[in-house]
C-alpha cells in the first residue's frame, strides 16, 4: 500500500513550520502537532490534510523536455549552491561523528591559527581564527552570550550568523556593538515570542537551521593566548536555559543527508541533497523559482534520486544543466578580479539575486557584508590571464596612496586553485598585511608584495606569499574598510609577471 500526502496552504503563521515527509512516516513540529490536536481539527482537516489510500497503484510524474529540464536544472543549482555548501559545513561540524571537525550542535568549536591542513570551508581567512557554531532551532531558540573586551586593543571580532539559504543575517561585532559584551537571541523563522529582559536584539533568518563564523584578530603570534581567553568567553545555551525553565519537548530526530565530498557537490546527487535541505527552509514568496524546481521534482523531503534513477531525462537534463554551471563558475574564478559588495548581505540587500549568492558562496562560503569586510579576488594577471606560478613569478605594488586605509587591519591570502584551500609552504607563510612589522617598502613608499613558488632571495622574502606550484589566486580583505573600497572606488593594482 502507498500512502500520498497533499497538504493545501496553510495560514500564515503555519506555512513555514518545518513538516518532514516519506512513504514510511509523517513527522512534525510540536506547535503543528498541538495544533491538529486541538478541537479546530475537524474545521481544518478538509483544507489541510487530504490522506487517500491506494491499493497496487503507483503515481504518474510527468516532467518537462529534456530542453527545460537542463534550464531548470541551471536555475536550480545556482540557486541552491548556498544551502548545500552551508549543508556541507554543518553537516562535517554537527552532524557526521566521523569527521575531524565534528563539535555537534550548540557548542562552539574554537580554532587557533588557520593553516593549509583546515578544510571546513572553502578560502579561509589566515588572520582571523575561527569559531564555529551550528544551532537546531526547531525546538525552541537559542541565546548567544559575548564577553566583555578590552576597548583600547581596538580588536576586530564578529559573530557573523548566517541561515541555510546563505544570508548573512546578522553580525554582533565590534563595529556594531562594541565591547561591552552582551545577550542575543538566536530565533526559527516566525519565532514572535516575549523577548526576555537582557536581550539586546533578535537573530532571526529563513531557516531552521543558523551557523555562525566568528572571527577574533589575532596581532601577532604572540598574541594567541589572548584570543584563545576571548573564544572561552563566547557562549551558547537555549532559551530555556538561560531562562531557568523546563527544556520544551526535544525535536523529532532526523535522519540527516550524508553528505560525500567529491560527490555531492559535483554530480546529481547534488539535487537530492538539495531537496532535503529545502525541508528546514521557511520559503520566501519571492522565491518563485521554487515553482519551477518543482517541475523537475526538487521538492522539500522528496528523494530526487529515486526519480532520477527511473526517468533518464531527468537525470542526464539535470547532469547537463548542472555541469553547464559548474563550468562557469569555474571559469568566472579563473578570470575574476573584483569585489563583494554584491556577493555577501541579507535577504533585504541580496533579494533574488541568486547569482551573485551562489558566486560568493563558491568562492568563499560566509564572507561577511561589506561593511563589516571587504573581499578583492585576483585571480588573473595585468593581460587577464590566469595567474600560475608553474610557470611564472608575480609581483603586485600598491603605491602609497593605494595602501588599504582600514579601522582594523588589511591580508592578501594566497589559495590553490584546485581546491580553494590555503598552500602548504616552508615558511608556513598564508597570508601578508598590515600585522605584518617587518614589510619593506620602497623608497616612494610604495609597497612590492611577491607572489611565486620558490623563495626570491633573503632581500624580498619579508615581502614574498608563496604560491603553489599551479594555478592560484589572492584575496584582499579589508576589516573596517573605507567608504571608498565599500563604494567600488578603491584602486586595487594589477600582477604583473616578473619572470
Amino acid at each position: 500500500m502507498v500512502i500520498f500526502v497533499a497538504i493545501c496552504k496553510l495560514p500564515q503563521k503555519f506555512d513555514c513550520r518545518p513538516i518532514f515527509l516519506s512513504e514510511k512516516k509523517i513527522t512534525m513540529n510540536k506547535t503543528f502537532t498541538n495544533f491538529m490536536k486541538s478541537k479546530l481539527l475537524l474545521f481544518f482537516i478538509s483544507n489541510i490534510i487530504i490522506v487517500c489510500y491506494f491499493t497496487s497503484c503507483k503515481q504518474k510524474i510527468t516532467f518537462p523536455p529534456k530542453a527545460e529540464i537542463k534550464s531548470i536544472a541551471e536555475e536550480a543549482y545556482i540557486f541552491g549552491l548556498p544551502y548545500v555548501l552551508e549543508y556541507r559545513t554543518m553537516y562535517l561540524q554537527a552532524i557526521d561523528r566521523s569527521s575531524g571537525s565534528y563539535v555537534g550542535f550548540g557548542n562552539f568549536l574554537h580554532y587557533g591559527a588557520t593553516t593549509a591542513d583546515n578544510k571546513d570551508v572553502m578560502t579561509p581567512n589566515r588572520d582571523t581564527p575561527y569559531s564555529w557554531a551550528w544551532l537546531d532551532l526547531r525546538a525552541e531558540p537559542w541565546v548567544l552570550t559575548v564577553p566583555k573586551m578590552n576597548a583600547a586593543e581596538n580588536r576586530y571580532y564578529t559573530m557573523q550568523w548566517n541561515d541555510l539559504a546563505g544570508f548573512v543575517v546578522d553580525n554582533v561585532s565590534a563595529m556594531t556593538d562594541g565591547y561591552d559584551g552582551g545577550n542575543y537571541l538566536i530565533a526559527p523563522p516566525l519565532w514572535n515570542g516575549i523577548i526576555p529582559e537582557g536581550i539586546l536584539r533578535v537573530i532571526q533568518g529563513e531557516t531552521y537551521f543558523m551557523g555562525c563564523l566568528t572571527r577574533t584578530e589575532l596581532f601577532d603570534n604572540d598574541d594567541i593566548e589572548n584570543v584563545k581567553q576571548i573564544q572561552a568567553g563566547y557562549r551558547l545555551q537555549p532559551l530555556s536555559q538561560y531562562l531557568g525553565e523546563p527544556a520544551p519537548v526535544t525535536a523529532s530526530e532526523i535522519d540527516f543527508y550524508h553528505f560525500m565530498d567529491g560527490k555531492t557537490d559535483v554530480d546529481i546527487s547534488f539535487f537530492d541533497c538539495l531537496s532535503f535541505v529545502l525541508q528546514f527552509n521557511c520559503a520566501n514568496p519571492v522565491d518563485t523559482i521554487l515553482d519551477k524546481m518543482a517541475k523537475i521534482g526538487i521538492t522539500p523531503g522528496t528523494n530526487w534520486m529515486k526519480l532520477a534513477k527511473v526517468n533518464k531525462d531527468l537525470a542526464e537534463g539535470a547532469a547537463d544543466g548542472m555541469k553547464a554551471m559548474i563550468d562557469t563558475l569555474n571559469h568566472i574564478a579563473r578570470h575574476i578580479k573584483g569585489g563583494s559588495a554584491t556577493a555577501f548581505g541579507n535577504r533585504s540587500v541580496m533579494g533574488t539575486r541568486y547569482w551573485d549568492r551562489a558566486l560568493g558562496a563558491y568562492l568563499g562560503l560566509f564572507g561577511n557584508t561589506p561593511e563589516q569586510a571587504i573581499y578583492k579576488n585576483i585571480g588573473v594577471d595585468v593581460q587577464n590571464e590566469p595567474l600560475n606560478a608553474a610557470k611564472h613569478n608575480y609581483s603586485i605594488t600598491f603605491d602609497k596612496d593605494e595602501i588599504p586605509q582600514v579601522q582594523f587591519f588589511w591580508s592578501i591570502t594566497m589559495y590553490s586553485m584546485k581546491d580553494r584551500y590555503l598552500v602548504a609552504n616552508p615558511l608556513n607563510r598564508y597570508s601578508i598585511g598590515s600585522h605584518k612589522r617587518d614589510l619593506k617598502y620602497n623608497s616612494d613608499k610604495s609597497l612590492t608584495i611577491y607572489l611565486q613558488k620558490d623563495n626570491p632571495g633573503k632581500e624580498k622574502e619579508a615581502n614574498w606569499l608563496p604560491a603553489p606550484d599551479g594555478e592560484f589566486y589572492i584575496i584582499l580583505r579589508q576589516y573596517g574598510p573605507s567608504k571608498k573600497a565599500i563604494m567600488g572606488e578603491q584602486t586595487i593594482p594589477n600582477a604583473i609577471k616578473t619572470r
